[in-house]
Order: C-alpha cells, then sequence, then structure tokens
C-alpha cells in the first residue's frame, strides 16, 4: 500500500513539473513573437522594437527624422525649388472649326475679284477704241455699268468675310496659305471663348491648348486675334487660334490656357516627383535640414512643362523631396496608427 502512495506522490510531482515547464515555454515563445515584429518605421535589430522615425515639436508639429544611411537605403532624393514668373491666366473653351465655310468665302472672293478685274479690262479696252472711234460709245458705257456693278459686289463681299471671321483673318497677308493648310488637315482653325468676367481688355499674348478629352496633351497654338461675335451659349469673348504643330481632327473639343496681359505671378515650379496625395489633399515633404523632413500641404495653381506651378506657400531655394516622398508619407501615417 505505501509503494502505491509513493508512486502516486512520485507521478504528482513529475506531472506538475512538466505543466510548469510547459507554460514557460509558451510564454517564452510568445515573447520572442512580440519582440521581432516591425517598429513604427524603422529596422528590427537584435530582437528590440525600434523607435518611430516620427517627431513631435513642442508646438504640436510633425516631422520625420532619418540619419543618413537610413535615407540612402530608402533612396531618398531632395532638389532646389526654382523661382518662375508667370503672366496671368485664363482658361477658355472651344472647338477645332470646320474649314469649309470659311474656303467657300475665300472662293467667292476670287471669283468676284475675277470677275472684277475682267470688267475692268474690257472698259478700258472699249474706252481705248472709242477715242479712235472704233467702238460705239453705248459699249463704253455698258462695259462701265458692268464694271461699277463688279466694283459692288466685290466690295460687299468684305464686310460679309470681315463680319463672320473677323480682320484677323480678313485682313491676313497669309490667309490663302491659311485656309489650303486647313482644308489639307495641315493646321487646324480653333475658336475659344472666355466669359466677359475672364476677357482681358486686350489680346492674349500667348496660347495652348489640348483637347478636352486629353487635358494633359498640351500644344502651343498661334494667336490669329479676337472673333468677331460671341457665342450665342457663352455670351464672352472668343478668339481664333492656328494649330500648326499637331493638327487637331474637325469639331475636336478643346481647352486652352490664354496668358493674358498684367503683371507676371511670382512662385515656385514643383517637380511632379515631389507631389503626393492624401485624404484629397495635396502635400510635398521639405528637407528641413540633414536629417529632418516635414509635410507640407501645397495648392498647385497651374500646369507647366516642368511641373506645378506653386505661387505662395513655398520659397525658392526650399528643398523638397522628388524620390521617395510617397514612402515617407506610408511612414508617418504609421507612425500616427494609420495609412491611406
Amino acid at each position: 500500500m505505501n509503494r502505491v502512495i509513493v508512486a502516486l506522490l512520485i507521478g504528482m510531482v513529475l506531472g506538475g513539473a512538466m505543466v510548469w515547464r510547459l507554460r514557460n515555454g509558451a510564454d517564452s515563445s510568445h515573447t520572442d513573437v512580440a519582440q521581432s515584429k516591425p517598429g513604427d518605421g524603422g529596422d528590427v535589430k537584435d530582437g528590440k522594437e525600434p523607435e518611430s522615425w516620427v517627431r513631435h515639436r513642442t508646438n504640436g508639429s510633425v516631422f520625420l527624422q532619418l540619419d543618413a544611411a537610413t535615407q540612402g537605403r530608402m533612396g531618398l532624393v531632395s532638389t532646389s525649388l526654382v523661382a518662375l514668373k508667370l503672366p496671368p491666366e485664363a482658361e477658355a473653351h472651344g472647338m477645332v472649326l470646320d474649314p469649309a465655310p470659311l474656303l467657300v468665302h475665300l472662293t467667292e472672293a476670287d471669283a468676284a475679284r475675277a470677275g472684277l478685274n475682267a470688267s475692268v479690262r474690257e472698259f478700258e479696252r472699249l474706252t481705248a477704241l472709242a477715242k479712235s472711234e472704233n467702238a460705239p460709245q453705248r459699249a463704253v458705257e455698258i462695259a462701265e455699268a458692268a464694271m461699277k456693278k463688279d466694283q459692288l459686289a466685290y466690295d460687299a463681299l468684305r464686310p460679309r468675310f470681315q463680319s463672320a471671321w473677323g480682320q484677323a483673318l480678313a485682313g491676313s497677308s497669309t490667309l490663302v496659305e491659311l485656309v489650303r493648310a486647313f482644308s489639307a488637315q495641315e493646321a487646324a482653325l480653333v475658336r475659344v471663348d472666355l466669359p466677359w468676367s475672364q476677357a482681358p481688355d486686350g489680346l492674349p499674348v500667348a496660347a495652348s491648348l489640348a483637347p478636352l478629352a486629353a487635358p494633359d496633351r498640351s500644344f502651343d497654338a498661334e494667336l490669329l486675334g479676337p472673333a468677331p461675335a460671341s457665342d450665342p451659349q457663352l455670351q464672352g469673348r472668343g478668339f481664333f487660334l492656328v494649330l500648326r504643330t499637331h493638327p487637331l481632327p474637325i469639331h475636336t473639343a478643346v481647352v486652352a490656357k490664354l496668358a493674358l496681359p498684367g503683371e507676371p505671378e511670382a512662385g515656385v515650379v514643383v517637380p511632379d516627383g515631389a507631389v503626393v496625395r492624401n485624404e484629397g489633399e495635396t502635400y510635398v515633404y521639405l528637407q528641413t535640414g540633414p536629417e529632418t523632413f516635414e509635410r507640407k500641404e501645397i495648392s498647385v495653381a497651374r500646369r507647366t512643362q516642368s511641373g506645378g506651378f506653386v505661387h505662395e506657400g513655398l520659397e525658392a531655394g526650399a528643398r523638397v523631396v522628388t524620390m521617395g516622398a510617397q514612402q515617407l508619407l506610408s511612414e508617418e501615417l504609421k507612425g500616427h496608427g494609420g495609412e491611406d
């Protein structure tokens, strides 16, 4: 009986030891996993959780602090902002015009001019013959009447042409060449309109345009001059443009940027690679020190070939991150416990 009791006691002691070891082993395993999880943007070293790169100033502002080695691993590149002055600008909408009506007007004008030249020559011929009594006076009078009629017809075409197309086209010394280029689709005639509230007192000083369906595909355009009449729907001020380098198909809807006369606007150009977006807002990361980076909200006033034009909030010479800005945003959001 005593042997049975002793065996039971020994079994209980051994079972308790095994339970204790199992429980302590599980806790140790759990501790190792917790220590090896990634930190808030840092690298795991020696099983310890790294510090976040996010820092807070006493005024509550947030910035990121990264040493040179970390910046190198992330591939961060920054560049200085360049100052730029741009003339005032307005956005106009319009369409590539069908050159057929213009060609009809030009053909009518050519026909009227040819008829007038012929009647003038006939009148001069009969007048010379009448002096030598080789032509009756009645024939001279008939020729003179025909000449005056053709002159009136030709003179009437000019105001009609100007009222339809304006002095910019009617008075152009290259009108014939322009119409031929429009008809051959080697160039495009475009009309754009501005609301009266945005229309300048004078003429725009430069223009560029793009298809409305692809506003980023912008091309330089030549300004011909003002349109003679307002658009019946917009009731604004219209302008004729010529697109030579990339003639668009007839009736293509376009959006145009018109540089207006006035005091240039000062600002800086922000490269596209520097721009990041979060929750509908636009930002850049400024490098405020050798190891410090701060996010700043911006508003892009307009596009340029080099990037976005920002006229307030940024100064020329300030350094912005152009490669790796999205990584900085991700790490900052993780440091706040969220990510877009």
